[in-house]
C-alpha cells in the first residue's frame, strides 16, 4: 500500500509516503522506543563535540584566504589586531558554512 502511494503521490521518499497514508487515515504510528533518546542524550557531547571540531577545521581553512593580505601589514600591532579581529569575525561564518553541509 505504501509503495502504491509512493510510485502514484509526488514524494521524494518512502517515509513521505507513509505518513500521508497515516495522516489521511488517521493512523498512530509507533514512536521511538526509550532506549533511542537515552542512546541520543548519552552521544550528545560526542556529536557536539565533532561539530566544533567542524567547525574550527573550516575556520582554519577560510583564514588561510586572509592570512597572505594580513600579512602584508607592515605596522605589528595592526597586523596582530587584524589576525585576532579576523579569527574572531570568521568562527561565525564557519558555523554557517558548517551548518549549510549538514542540511545539504
Amino acid at each position: 500500500m505504501v509503495d502504491l502511494e509512493f510510485h502514484c503521490g509526488d514524494y521524494g521518499e518512502l517515509w513521505e509516503a507513509m505518513i500521508s497514508l497515516a495522516v489521511e487515515y488517521v493512523v498512530d504510528l509507533p514512536g521511538r522506543p526509550r532506549r533511542w533518546f537515552v542512546r541520543q542524550e548519552r552521544q550528545k557531547p560526542v556529536r557536539d563535540a565533532l561539530e566544533e571540531v567542524k567547525v574550527r577545521h573550516v575556520q582554519r581553512r577560510l583564514y588561510r584566504l586572509f592570512a597572505p593580505v594580513i600579512e602584508r601589514i607592515e605596522d605589528q600591532t595592526e597586523r596582530k589586531a587584524e589576525k585576532a579581529q579576523t579569527w574572531h569575525e570568521l568562527r561565525q561564518v564557519a558555523v554557517l558554512v558548517v551548518a549549510g553541509r549538514r542540511s545539504a
